[in-house]
């Protein structure tokens, strides 16, 4: 089926001072805006904003935090808008929201592709979108990654995991959604759930006791998280992925010369790996 309009939306702005493991990563770097730490001699996030400027599926592309200027000589061959970043993630992302919805024509769907994920891909970028059958209209999609194909594919690269009854599994930042998916009712969720989204436990209380009780347990599902977004009123989807570039981020210093060396070989061959899999509100 057809594609619907998608735009991106790609976050950058100052290193969070309250998240100390970003303390030496600006020292050692320099730049308090970790979206222009420079990996052989690139800015972080241009290497982002080629693999989204290859995607045929992207209409715009919505940058906060930085300017034009910021990345030159390079500049994006796709329509560009540059905005203000909040001085939190949360507001960051109503900033951009608000600002896809000012269109004249607002997009059918945002993604979320943050700008400290320099190992994504056009591939899968494209991959991902031909992946869904848009023709069930979910509000958002939400990205889990296999732990074995993170040690397999980049074993340096420092990541958490969540271990599910499914399998052990990291966060994805790769995050499709309707621009109305935060209604007033949704907004101080999802404000407590970004304040927490490196902090797994703390981020399953917000969304209920229920869930933080099998986390400690070690009985949560996948499905369990399904079931709660469902009682939130949330029709959605979790989509898991072999993509680690997805989820493998540069949060730490000790990555930085990891990262220089995994972003000498981009585009890895994705032809082999295995189908994503979709679970939905609507199986639950």
């Amino acid at each position: 089926m057809d594609i619907p309009r998608i735009v991106a939306y790609v976050q950058s702005g100052d290193a969070d001072p309250t998240q100390n493991h970003y303390i030496p990563l600006v020292n050692k770097t320099g730049q308090t805006n970790k979206s222009l730490i420079k990996l052989n001699n690139k800015p972080m996030i241009q290497y982002v904003l080629e693999a989204i400027d290859g995607c045929p599926y992207i209409s715009d592309i919505v940058i906060s935090g930085i300017q034009p200027k910021d990345i030159e000589p390079y500049s994006p061959s796709k329509n560009c808008h540059y905005i203000q970043s909040g001085k939190t993630a949360f507001e960051s992302t109503i900033n951009g929201i608000n600002f896809v919805n000012s269109f004249e024509n607002p997009p059918d769907y945002m993604c979320n592709i943050p700008s400290d994920l320099p190992l994504i891909s056009t591939q899968i970028i494209n991959k991902v979108f031909e992946s869904i059958d848009w023709s069930k209209n979910f509000e958002i999609y939400q990205n889990w990654v296999r732990e074995e194909t993170i040690r397999h594919h980049y074993p340096k690269a420092t990541k958490k995991i969540q271990k599910f009854k499914n399998g052990h599994f990291a966060g994805g930042d790769f995050y499709i959604y309707h621009p109305s998916i935060l209604t007033p009712k949704r907004l101080k969720i999802t404000e407590a759930l970004m304040k927490n989204r490196k902090n797994f436990v703390m981020g399953a209380k917000v969304i209920g006791i229920g869930i933080f009780i099998k986390i400690i347990l070690k009985i949560l599902s996948i499905e369990d998280i399904l079931r709660r977004f469902k009682k939130l009123g949330v029709r959605g989807s979790i989509y898991i992925t072999d993509f680690p570039e997805t989820c493998v981020d540069l949060d730490y210093v000790e990555d930085i010369d990891i990262f220089e060396e995994y972003c000498q070989s981009l585009n890895r061959d994705i032809s082999n790996d295995q189908p994503i899999i979709f679970m939905s509100t609507d199986d639950v």
